[in-house]
């Protein structure tokens, strides 16, 4: 006699391993749980139907709306552990709600962003996740607008809140992070502290980092003393931070825009034979695997959870078109290790 086959999990299943309703397990594998359940139950529902085998039917759930399970997901940086991460939350999330992922690199060509979006809606997504990482063009932002407002396809900005009042968006709170990065060195004695600006100027959360540094420092009534380096960080770029560096009443601590940006300059200052942190104290931003390998002082932000975030507010808008917008911000930390310690002497 042959063997029956083993029985098929249910959402029936996941309710009672997660110890919640049927419904609540539709809401939350149906990306309907936005302000209804808790993120706690959501995982508790995540992790249920992980452990039984259970997946929402797709195909079924496609045919009845006339949309695939793919979100569309736009991003113009590619080597970038900020955007590797945020992308890495955005799977999480479709993962466990039964979509597929479907990436775009965008370069600086209109013709080609318009033709991948093309593309993208040709699948039927049944969204667009848009990752910004300088201001969006007037053009794009119409583009956009036009999608989601007559082709019904929703779309929510990551790390670009300036559009509230057309699409839901995602963003850091670099401003707040910023600001505790130099509350840490003020608090530790320094007074001549400097910001090595870098990346790209028309970049929200750049500007953000910038002026949380200059609120910090009038809030403590201190000159701002700062300078902008270009991302790439070429011998120009290099020569600049020597520069800076070599003053006669250099800074004795720095708060620098990013992780990556604060590694080269820990080098360039080795080199001038200053020390971190003896001679010199310093500050990140972003926590990347730089910082924990290298002991710096940083502030830790949550791509991931931005990530996740961004497909909850899209799910939930497809569901609910008609909601007023979101603008979710995550918090940030500031995380100290070795490279800030008090100032020894005021030059």
């Amino acid at each position: 006699m042959p063997s029956r086959l083993p029985k098929k999990p249910s959402s029936d299943d996941v309710a009672r391993l997660a110890s919640v309703s049927r419904a609540t397990v539709s809401y939350v594998l149906n990306g309907k749980s936005a302000g209804l359940v808790s993120d706690e139950t959501c995982e508790r529902v995540y992790a249920a139907a992980r452990q039984v085998g259970y997946r929402v039917n797709n195909l079924a759930k496609g045919l009845k709306s006339g949309r695939t399970a793919l979100i569309g997901v736009f991003c113009k940086v590619r080597e970038d552990s900020f955007h590797a991460r945020l992308l890495h939350g955005i799977y999480d999330i479709c993962y466990d709600a039964g979509y597929n992922v479907l990436i775009a690199y965008l370069g600086a060509n209109e013709q080609i962003e318009e033709e991948c979006l093309q593309r993208m809606l040709d699948y039927n997504v049944t969204g667009i996740i848009r990752i910004a990482s300088a201001n969006l063009s007037d053009v794009e932002i119409n583009r956009l607008s036009r999608m989601q407002t007559h082709g019904d396809t929703p779309c929510v900005l990551v790390d670009d809140p300036t559009h509230g009042d057309l699409f839901d968006s995602v963003v850091s709170d670099d401003k707040a992070g910023a600001i505790a990065a130099v509350q840490h060195l003020i608090s530790l004695g320094h007074t001549r502290i400097g910001h090595i600006n870098t990346g790209n100027v028309a970049n929200r959360g750049r500007r953000a980092r910038h002026e949380g540094f200059l609120a910090a420092m009038r809030s403590a009534d201190l000159p701002a003393n700062d300078i902008l380096v270009s991302p790439v960080f070429d011998n120009d770029e290099i020569d600049a931070i020597r520069a800076f560096m070599d003053q006669p009443d250099r800074p004795t601590a720095l708060f620098c825009t990013n992780d990556w940006g604060a590694g080269i300059t820990r080098e360039v200052v080795r080199k001038l034979g200053i020390r971190v942190p003896e001679d010199l104290a310093i500050v990140g931003f972003g926590d990347n695997e730089i910082a924990k390998c290298s002991g710096l002082t940083t502030v830790h932000e949550e791509p991931e959870l931005m990530g996740q975030q961004a497909v909850r507010l899209l799910l939930a808008r497809k569901d609910m078109p008609a909601i007023d917008h979101a603008s979710v911000v995550e918090p940030t930390r500031l995380v100290i290790r070795e490279s800030t310690r008090p100032v020894l002497n005021k030059r």
